[in-house]
């Protein structure tokens, strides 16, 4: 189900970046939960890039219904389909991609995982998509060093289904046995394999 998800875009620094992707999310009926910016100046010594470049996160859910005041969504498992078309909202978003010559990973709640390239020399308003992924958890290895809280939080969000990742293993620099961390007995009860590097 692709109830929530982010876009995550870089382009050469141009007007109307936001506001296209806020009308494409808009005009799919999702609400906008979150916008990160970050502008990176271009470099002042004449070496590439000469322009400064846009970076931004956008997080997206779908609207929640008006008649509800829980926190249940506006469609159920059986006709998300009907209330969200994911490829018409990858449509739209490689429209936008394409007009700004920009690059974006785009990675829907379900797991879907989906590329695009709007930076193809000699094309003009053409994007390459490319689906990486079409549904299930990430598959992720997590590098912890001596501290722990860190990695107690993502087991945390993993076990409630906040963070919808599978990790499958834990490298760390750090020395950690049976006897002396809580959190190598933690790893061994959810079959995580633990490495020493």
């Amino acid at each position: 189900i692709h109830r929530h998800g982010s876009l995550l875009l870089q382009s050469k620094d141009t007007l109307g970046i936001v506001s296209a992707v806020s009308g494409v999310i808009l005009k799919h009926e999702l609400n906008l939960t979150g916008a990160d910016l970050h502008v990176e100046k271009g470099n002042k010594r004449g070496e590439a890039p000469d322009h400064d470049t846009f970076i931004c996160r956008f997080s997206f859910e779908a609207k929640k219904s008006p008649t509800n005041n829980s926190s249940s969504f506006a469609f159920d498992d059986a006709d998300s389909t009907e209330s969200f078309e994911v490829q018409s909202f990858e449509e739209h978003l490689s429209r936008i991609v394409a007009s700004f010559h920009a690059e974006a990973t785009l990675l829907h709640q379900s797991g879907r995982f989906v590329k695009f390239d709007g930076t193809v020399e000699g094309q003009d308003s053409q994007v390459r998509k490319e689906v990486l992924r079409f549904h299930g958890p990430a598959r992720i290895a997590v590098f912890v060093s001596k501290r722990d809280h860190c990695l107690n939080d993502l087991l945390d969000q993993c076990r409630g289904g906040e963070l919808p990742v599978q990790i499958t293993r834990v490298i760390s620099n750090f020395d950690r046995t049976e006897d002396n961390s809580h959190i190598f007995r933690a790893l061994s009860r959810l079959n995580i394999p633990y490495h020493y590097v």
